[in-house]
């Protein structure tokens, strides 16, 4: 298998480039990314089917003195409480072996080298914990950052509720300016640590060090990181949407006409879209990601000439011209 080349890419190339990875090797992300993921939908299956309350036959309607649902025991509680915690342990680790197994994929590929499902997933072993580690304080860092930024908006809203009149008027606007910069910081934040899953997985480096390499590579590219993040969510959110909303038209109906028979029948069936959706379209985001990471370190680090250093005198195999979406 011929390697792509390594060389600064336009935005267009960078898409180009995920795109043709994609389809070249679908069944393989959509494996790696599937996989993981049919443990969260049959988790989510469990508790659509086992913990939905649903006492109701199949589309009969509660009588005026009937609650809808009985009281849960203690027992039912405990169970709950512990299935809950199980589902987030479970869910971070499906999110962290995608994300990371997705990784090393795309960099197998991208400089040339076969791959498998199989060798992508033993890739990730002894990663966990160091990837938990990365994401978790970049989401930690999200959150305070945000929280921080939020704390004016909360003061301004309360003067505006004291003062009332013109002034209530003047720290209102004041206010809802300074939602939206909170919101814009964060998102400016989130394209500055894109590339900390790629740092850590391709560096071996620790959480701060793979912020900091995100926080470095991606200076004077955060307009690129956001419009790479904003088409691969839109693609991704699309193709999630066209298989979840009919199923979350059933739901809403189904809950209206108080027929819990029918609207356990529909969440099921938005779950597994919900699941062909992140199956199918996930891999995208991620593509793009390691691209523009091989991208940055070749701008700006040379990556492409250090490849070509032949290591004991062999030399780097990177030969052959970037695949199109035409070739």
């Amino acid at each position: 298998m011929s390697s792509l080349d390594l060389r600064p890419l336009s935005l267009g190339e960078i898409l180009d480039r995920t795109f043709t990875l994609y389809r070249r090797n679908f069944l393989l992300f959509v494996g790696i990314v599937g996989l993981p993921y049919l443990l969260m939908l049959a988790m989510e299956l469990v508790q659509t089917f086992l913990l939905f309350p649903g006492d109701l036959p199949m589309g009969e309607t509660p009588g005026p003195q009937q609650p809808p649902f009985s009281t849960p025991t203690t027992t039912t509680i405990a169970s709950t409480v512990v299935f809950y915690l199980a589902f987030i342990v479970v869910a971070i680790l499906v999110y962290l072996l995608a994300q990371g197994a997705s990784v090393f994929a795309v960099s197998e590929l991208y400089l040339g080298h076969a791959t498998t499902i199989r060798k992508s997933f033993q890739r990730m072993r002894g990663r966990m914990l160091r990837l938990f580690a990365s994401v978790f304080l970049y989401f930690l860092l999200l959150a305070a950052c945000f929280t921080v930024a939020m704390v004016p908006f909360f003061l301004i809203v309360g003067a505006a509720a004291a003062f009332g009149g013109n002034g209530a008027i003047f720290a209102g606007i004041l206010g809802i300016l300074l939602f939206f910069a909170a919101i814009f910081g964060s998102v400016y934040l989130v394209c500055r640590f894109i590339l900390v899953i790629p740092a850590t997985l391709l560096e071996d480096a620790g959480p701060v060090t793979a912020l900091r390499r995100s926080f470095a590579l991606t200076k004077d590219n955060a307009g690129r990181a956001f419009l790479i993040l904003l088409i691969s969510v839109a693609i991704t959110g699309a193709a999630a949407g066209i298989l979840m909303i009919p199923p979350y038209i059933g739901m809403l109906i189904s809950l209206m006409n108080h027929n819990f028979g029918m609207m356990r029948i529909w969440t099921a069936l938005f779950q597994v879209g919900s699941f062909i959706g992140q199956a199918v379209a996930g891999p995208i985001l991620i593509i793009a990601t390691a691209v523009f990471y091989f991208d940055l370190r070749v701008r700006k680090e040379a990556l492409d000439l250090q490849m070509m250093m032949p290591p004991a005198g062999n030399p780097a195999p990177l030969s052959g011209e970037p695949p199109t979406l035409l070739s």
